[in-house]
Parts: C-alpha cells; structure tokens; sequence
C-alpha cells in the first residue's frame, strides 16, 4: 500500500490505473461500476481500479507484462478538453471517498492521491495550455538589475532535494 497509487521513490504511478491488463471477479467488478461517479471520463479506470482494491482481501501481481499500453493520437491523453479540471475533482473525490473507508491505510492512500492529482493536473496544463511541467520552476533572471543589490538565498532540505529560496532587497 505504501506505493499502490503512487511511488515516490521512484517518482512514477505504483499500480497503473488500466484496466486492460488485469483479471477482476465480475461480481466485485460489477458493484464498483455501479458506485463510481459517472462524471469521471479521463481516470475512470483509475478510479474502477482502486475501488476495486479495497473491495478485495488479496491481490497478486505479475512482474512481467503481456501488454503494453499504446496511446493513440485521438485519444483522451492526448486531445484538449476543457472539462479535464472538472474531471480531476471529480475523480479526486471519488478515490478520496474510497480511501477514506480503510481506516488502515487510509492516510498513506491520501498522501499518494494528492501527489497522483497533482501528475494529472499537471498532464491537464499541457494538454489545456500547452504548460509543460518540465518549465515550472525555471526563471530567467535579468541579472543586470541584480548588480549592486543584496541578496539573500536560504536553503531547506524537502525529501532529500535541496530548495533555494531567494530574497532581494531593494
């Protein structure tokens, strides 16, 4: 569970959210399509997926794969949409909603769904605005208008990333 929606070690998704590659009881399966929010059209998947998981009592994972998941030019990945904001709330409180009736690993599940939105909102400014998240966080400074003034630069330690804070005094 400490990786199931998403590892931070790693940085990628824990258990990918398709549905394709995967074997369900059609009677667990069933009852989780009735409880999802139909509204969810991009992570519907996801959504059916963690459902179903915490419906279950055991789970077995292959580490080999015998699919490979390909992504189409006209597909939902890949075409704007302006309802994609809407949509990850949507899909934020469903699996909110799932993770909080497991009491066990209810706040290491809210921990990684917060970190999974935030991949998807970040999918949605690329796809809406054409923001890559690669750019975030890059400034270019015009150093000219730096010249003769004071700055101050703290530093903290995040998860093992070391983060400059900048302060310039006028």
């Amino acid at each position: 569970m400490d990786a199931m929606l998403f590892d931070d070690k790693i940085n990628d998704f824990g258990i990918y959210g398709t549905l394709c590659n995967k074997l369900f009881k059609k009677d667990i399966l069933m009852s989780v399509f009735n409880d999802i929010d139909k509204r969810v059209f991009y992570g519907e998947d996801c959504l059916v997926l963690y459902s179903y998981i915490m419906r279950i009592s055991s789970i077995y994972i292959l580490r080999e794969a015998f699919y490979h998941y390909n992504i189409h030019e006209n597909s939902v990945c890949t075409t704007p949409d302006e309802r994609l904001s809407v949509n990850s709330c949507y899909l934020y409180k469903g699996l909110q909603s799932v993770f909080m009736e497991n009491e066990k690993y209810k706040y290491i599940l809210l921990r990684q769904l917060k970190r999974y939105i935030l991949n998807i909102e970040l999918h949605n400014m690329e796809q809406l605005y054409g923001i890559s998240s690669f750019t975030l966080g890059t400034y270019k400074y015009d150093y000219e208008s730096l010249k003769n003034k004071k700055i101050i630069i703290n530093t903290v330690l995040i998860r093992k990333i070391r983060v400059y804070f900048f302060q310039i005094l006028l």
